[in-house]
């Protein structure tokens, strides 16, 4: 017999000051572990960010961008020469 122990809640949360990815929005995630004896505790999923330098209006600047945009092309740093 399978028993599931764990099971996993996430919604996304709206405030705080942290980081977030400026080309696409993504946040960390905040959610609940909830086990089978009905024990909550905290979850957080923080996404992949990175501090990028890119140009913005002809002046270099350092933007927070996740994984997934950079791997997709969606940012261009700055060439280093």
């Amino acid at each position: 017999m399978l028993c599931i122990r764990f099971l996993t809640i996430l919604v996304i949360t709206t405030g705080g000051n942290m980081a977030k990815c400026a080309i696409c929005g993504k946040r960390m995630l905040v959610g609940a572990n909830v086990s089978h004896a009905h024990n909550v505790t905290k979850k957080y999923q923080k996404p992949n960010l990175r501090k990028v330098k890119v140009t913005i209006d002809g002046e270099p600047q350092k933007i927070w961008v996740c994984a997934k945009c950079r791997k997709a092309g969606k940012v261009d740093g700055i060439n280093r020469k």
